[in-house]
Parts: structure tokens; sequence; C-alpha cells
């Protein structure tokens, strides 16, 4: 996630950057930008950088990661689209999700909450496209 207030100085073909389309669903209220303050702004950044960084010790047990092999199986059974990319970002999005959530190590159940959150998403895009149809 890159928070900036201009142009981004990392390149929208880098690897590892990601773009979330965003979909307005109910409007926007400006005062919550009023709440912010730049103190917090900072402290986002901070957190952001932190839970990315390379020194946070975060682990997969090998019993997390057969469950999790499994489900990928099973999910790619049911839909020949899901590929492997579709379990990297999960698998991402979870290690984000346990650490923001203070664990140092994945449980399957966050898996498959980021799952559960993702086709959430998924379906609220869709909504949001045939509503703008």
């Amino acid at each position: 996630m890159i928070l900036s207030e201009s142009k981004p100085l990392i390149s929208k073909n880098a690897p590892s950057i990601t773009e979330v389309p965003l979909v307005r669903c109910h409007p926007f209220n400006l005062g919550v930008l009023d709440a912010l303050n730049e103190e917090d702004v900072e402290s986002f950044k901070k957190f952001m950088y932190l839970i990315q960084h390379p020194y946070l010790k975060f682990t997969i047990e090998n019993e997390i990661s057969e469950k999790i092999q499994k489900d990928f199986l099973s999910e790619r059974s049911k839909d020949p689209e899901y590929s492997p990319d579709n379990l990297d970002k999960n698998l991402n999005l979870s290690k984000l999700y346990a650490i923001s959530n203070g664990a140092t190590n994945l449980l399957f159940e966050d898996y498959n909450k980021v799952k559960e959150l993702e086709s959430y998403r998924k379906k609220r895009l869709l909504d949001g496209e045939n509503n703008n149809k």
C-alpha cells in the first residue's frame, strides 16, 4: 500500500504492486478526513512499514500449510479459474491480517477469514458493476 499525496516513485509495473479498484458504495463523509491529523497518518505509515519489514519473525507451521494446500486443491476443483496467484494473494493478505492482530504465526482461521472477506469484496464489486448498468 502506498500512501502519498503525489505520484508514487514506485512503478505501477513493479511485481509487488497490486491495484485495488475502489467502488464508492456510500457517500463519502469529508468530516472523516478532518479527524485525521498528521500524527495519525504517520503512525499508520509506520505500522504498514513494520508489518512488511523482513525482520519481523512470522511463521506458517507445516500443519497449517498442509491445510491451506488442501483447501487450494479443493477450491481449484470447484473453480478452474482459481489459480496459484489467488493462493499467493490470500496467503499475503492472511499474513498481514494475522500480523495486524498481533500474531507471529498464521492460523487457519485467519486464512479462512481472509477468504471470506475477499469473497465479500468481489461480491460488492459485482453488485456495484450491476448497479452502474
